[in-house]
């Protein structure tokens, strides 16, 4: 492989954003394979699906990863202390298969369950879990994970500013799983008990707030990852999603303390993640055909659905977490200075589905 080019080191921190989602698999389309290329023949697996967390509410999921030169393995060497500290190992490429050190695991894996086996000792059914390098575990995920299958999925979220190929500047959120395992019982999103599950904790840097009446308040929240910068909108207000003793007058009044603090003060946000259909409606047009019939008029059965919404409905903020010790804004100038416009190894203006996770 051609020699790695030699990239800047970041000195600020990557923040941090996590999600947990359980539903049922909508959408996996097999028919293109997993197996790619990037824009410089680089090898590359990628497999993306859609989640359902409830009737209507679809959340996409995405996993890819590159062939490299080397993995990176982290644990301890057996009969060690356990109060050692972690040793790094690297395994070139091609003898990754052939490791087997036990202790250790590669860094960047995932860990699925997608068969079920029976205990031997209860006789019930449980998943049969393993862990993998992710570029390995994709190829084994492609082949278990189908359409219906009913799952919990905790992973990454990933935020980034990209440009498309005429300049403009858009943001990109995923979600990138680490776990997937297949729930004990099947979702039943009609069932008497049933309660949706899509959480998010998010790190941003509150950079904007705005009070959108008396009832919601909207933070444009900068995220800092490998690299990378991106925004991402978080919303307080009062929802179904909250729990019953939440108070929005109280969240407008923190989210205005933030907007009057010092430029920079992260924190992490909690709460729910929605995301459903938008659906257009018009009123009926003056303007009318030969007929005398209003030719925008719609009936209410033909609706029509204009894409999707996601929004990041926050709960909360976790306690200890607002800080400007170390988002401060001399080190936040320097990396927007250094990344504001990085270079993907894949081309001069790489698409946002180009990057990897």
């Amino acid at each position: 492989m051609a020699e790695e080019k030699q990239r800047v080191k970041q000195e600020i921190p990557v923040m941090r954003g996590t999600f947990a989602i359980r539903g049922i698999v909508t959408a996996f389309n097999k028919e293109e394979g997993f197996n790619k290329q990037t824009k410089t023949g680089k090898g590359m697996r990628k497999i993306v699906f859609d989640v359902s967390s409830n009737e209507g509410a679809s959340h996409r999921m995405q996993i890819q990863a590159f062939q490299s030169d080397k993995v990176y393995y982290s644990g301890r060497p057996k009969g060690s202390n356990p109060d050692d500290k972690p040793v790094t190992k690297e395994v070139l490429w091609g003898d990754r298969l052939k490791f087997k050190e036990e202790g250790f695991a590669p860094i960047d894996r995932v860990s699925f369950g997608l068969q079920k086996v029976k205990d031997e000792e209860t006789g019930k059914e449980e998943n049969k879990v393993e862990s993998m390098l992710t570029y390995d575990a994709i190829e084994k995920i492609f082949e278990l994970l189908n359409v219906g299958d009913s799952v919990y999925i905790r992973g990454n979220i990933q935020v980034e500013e990209y440009s498309t190929q005429n300049g403009e500047k858009r943001n990109a959120t995923r979600f990138v799983p680490n776990q997937i395992y297949l729930t004990q019982e099947p979702i039943d999103f009609n069932a008497e008990n049933f309660k949706e599950t899509a959480m998010f904790e998010l790190q941003v840097i509150a950079e904007e707030v705005e009070t959108i009446g008396s009832k919601e308040v909207a933070i444009t929240g900068l995220f800092i990852g490998n690299q990378r910068l991106g925004r991402q909108t978080l919303v307080f207000k009062e929802d179904p999603s909250q729990p019953e003793d939440f108070d929005i007058e109280k969240w407008i009044n923190v989210c205005n303390n933030f907007k009057r603090a010092k430029k920079y003060l992260s924190a992490t946000f909690f709460g729910n993640i929605v995301n459903s259909a938008v659906v257009e409606t018009s009123a009926d047009s003056e303007e009318t055909d030969e007929w005398g019939i209003p030719v925008t008029s719609k009936s209410p059965m033909r609706k029509t659905a204009t894409g999707r919404t996601r929004q990041f409905i926050c709960s909360g903020v976790v306690a200890g977490t607002p800080n400007n010790d170390t988002y401060t804004e001399e080190n936040v100038d320097a990396f927007i200075t250094q990344f504001i416009n990085p270079k993907s190894e894949f081309g001069e203006v790489a698409s946002a589905d180009d990057f990897a996770f």
